[in-house]
């Protein structure tokens, strides 16, 4: 923001209000063993569910 002249001071040095609705930060964990995997993945097994059949294709008339 300072960079922008949207402040004066950096954050560095006037610390930004917290608001009440912010989650506090969380690291990136892609490439660990804690990201998230989806089902479907080989590392489930590379099974999914079988499709349940309810899903019509569209078509053009």
């Amino acid at each position: 923001a300072w960079l922008h002249k949207n402040r004066e001071k950096p954050p560095s040095d006037v610390p930004l209000l917290v608001k009440d609705w912010e989650k506090p930060h969380s690291p990136n964990l892609s490439g660990t063993d804690a990201a998230h995997v989806p089902l479907g993945h080989v590392r489930h097994g590379g099974r999914r569910a079988p499709a349940t059949g309810d899903y019509e294709a569209w078509s053009p008339e």
